[in-house]
C-alpha cells in the first residue's frame, strides 16, 4: 500500500446495463429469495479445509518472537474466494500489471486456465478504486433502491478489506485486496471508483500473457488448488457437503440448527455426509517436501513496523529449528 492512490480491477468485458457485484450476487434467483446457503456451504467447507493445514494453524495460533508474540490473519473466506469459491467479496489488487492481466484474458472453467482474449469486439475495462485516507478501510454506507410491490431506499454498507499473502500463494500473487459488499451494492456506481474503458487488440493481449507466464506468475499450483481439483470440485459437482461445514455455517447463522440446515440443504438437493475436510497424507507429503525452502521464502518479504525488522524476519525463518514448532515443520502420518 505504500504511496499507492488506488486499487484496481480488470475485466475483458464491462458487461454493459450489468452491475459489478462479487460472484454470490450473480444468481436472479438466489438474489430474489435473499437465500446464498448453497454456495456458501461450499465455501465453508473449503474453510476447513485450509484450517486444516499445521502451517496455518501455527501462524492463526500465534508465534513468539524476540519476546513478542504475532499473529498472521488467516482470511478464510477471501482465501475460497481466490480458489473458485462463491463469497460477497470482490476481488482487487494493488498492482496494475494484475489488472492489465485480468483485463486482457478469459477464463476457461473447463480447465481452470486463462487465455489471452482475441474477441476484438468486446470491451474492456481496468476500474480503480481510490484509496481515501485516513477512511478508506472504514465501513461505507451508501442508499440503494430496493423493490417491495414499489420502489423504497435503504442503506447498503461496503468496506475494503486486507487478504495479502497467506499460506497459499494466489492471493499475494496477486497483490490481492478485497471489498466486502452487500447485496444491493454496485462497484461501478461507488464514489471511490472511476473507469477506463479498451477496445482489446490482439497482440496486446497475447504481449501481456506471455509477460505473465501463460498465468502462472499469478496462479502457481499449490496444495490448495490440487484438493480443490482432487476431491471438493467432485463433491461441489455431486451436491455433498460435510457435517463439518453444516456445522460451521450453523456457528454463523442465530437461529439455525443442524436439524435445520440440513432439511434446507436437502430442499436443494444438498446431501450431507461425514467427510471431514483436511488435506490427504499425499498432498501432506508433497508440501512437506521443500519445506525448508518454502518457509524461507515465505518470510523473506514479511516486514515488521519496527526498527529490528530484520531481526525479526531473521527469527521467524528459524522456527523450523525451535523444538516449540519443529511439530508443525515435520510431516507425521
Amino acid at each position: 500500500m505504500y504511496k499507492r492512490k488506488f486499487l484496481y480491477r480488470g475485466q475483458s468485458d464491462h458487461y454493459e446495463g450489468f452491475p459489478c457485484v462479487p460472484n454470490l450476487f450473480r444468481n436472479p434467483e438466489q438474489n430474489a429469495k435473499r437465500d446464498f446457503l448453497d454456495p456458501l456451504i461450499f465455501s465453508q467447507e473449503m474453510e476447513l479445509l485450509i484450517k486444516s493445514h499445521p502451517i496455518v494453524q501455527m501462524l492463526e495460533q500465534g508465534i513468539e518472537l524476540l519476546h513478542d508474540k504475532f499473529r498472521i490473519r488467516m482470511h478464510y473466506i477471501g482465501i475460497a474466494q481466490h480458489y473458485y469459491n462463491k463469497t460477497p467479496y470482490l476481488d482487487l489488487t494493488s498492482n496494475l500489471e494484475v489488472a492489465k492481466f485480468f483485463a486482457t484474458t478469459n477464463y476457461d472453467a473447463t480447465h481452470d486456465c486463462y487465455t489471452p482474449n482475441t474477441d476484438t469486439s468486446r470491451t474492456g475495462v481496468i476500474y480503480y478504486y481510490e484509496l481515501k485516507y485516513p477512511d478508506a478501510f472504514q465501513q461505507h454506507h451508501i442508499y440503494t433502491s430496493r423493490t417491495f410491490g414499489k420502489q423504497m431506499f435503504q442503506t447498503s454498507e461496503y468496506a475494503l478489506k486486507t487478504i495479502g499473502k497467506q499460506v497459499f500463494l494466489r492471493s499475494g500473487l496477486q497483490n490481492g485486496f478485497l471489498l466486502e459488499m452487500e447485496q444491493e451494492v454496485d462497484f461501478k456506481t461507488l464514489p471511490e471508483v472511476k473507469a477506463v474503458y479498451f477496445k482489446h487488440n490482439v497482440d496486446i493481449s497475447e504481449e501481456i500473457f506471455r509477460k505473465s507466464g501463460q498465468g502462472k506468475k499469478y496462479f502457481a499450483e499449490d496444495i490448495l488448488q490440487h484438493a480443490w481439483h482432487d476431491r471438493l470440485k467432485e463433491r461441489y459437482q455431486n451436491r455433498v457437503v460435510s457435517r463439518e461445514a453444516v456445522r460451521l455455517n450453523v456457528s454463523r447463522n442465530k437461529g439455525e440448527t443442524e436439524k435445520t440446515i440440513i432439511a434446507k440443504l436437502k430442499d436443494r438437493g444438498i446431501e450431507v455426509d461425514n467427510y471431514v475436510p483436511k488435506f490427504s497424507e499425499e498432498e501432506l507429503s508433497s508440501f512437506y517436501q521443500d519445506i525448508d525452502q518454502w518457509w524461507e521464502d515465505f518470510c523473506s518479504d514479511i516486514h515488521f513496523g519496527d526498527a529490528e525488522d530484520e531481526l525479526y524476519r531473521e527469527t521467524m525463518k528459524q522456527l523450523r529449528h525451535d523444538p516449540k514448532y519443529s511439530k508443525y515443520f515435520t510431516f507425521n502420518k
